[in-house]
């Protein structure tokens, strides 16, 4: 992207393929690229990919989304909501 269009990727763009790849049930690879990212990963990323983890109930990668989620935004209800509501889905 950097060589052909002279753009440097930002945080926006890794979140969108993080939401992309979690949309195509590729949450495993999700997770990848985000510990693979050049920059720090954020939090929306993470929430991109928790939530995916709860469309396609994947609890076990949710609940390490969610950790990382609730390390970079501790103030904020919206991991434990989002993971409150895949375990909601899921029946637990």
């Amino acid at each position: 992207m950097e060589k052909i269009h002279n753009i440097r990727p930002n945080q926006r763009h890794y979140t969108c393929v993080v939401s992309m790849l979690s949309r195509a049930w590729c949450l495993p690879e999700a997770e990848e690229f985000i510990a693979s990212m050049l920059c720090e990963s954020e939090a929306n990323a993470w929430s991109a990919l928790l939530s995916g983890c709860r469309t396609y109930g994947d609890e076990e990668l949710g609940s390490r989304a969610s950790e990382k989620l609730s390390e970079l935004a501790e103030e904020k209800p919206g991991p434990y909501v989002l993971l409150s509501n895949s375990y909601a889905s899921g029946g637990r």
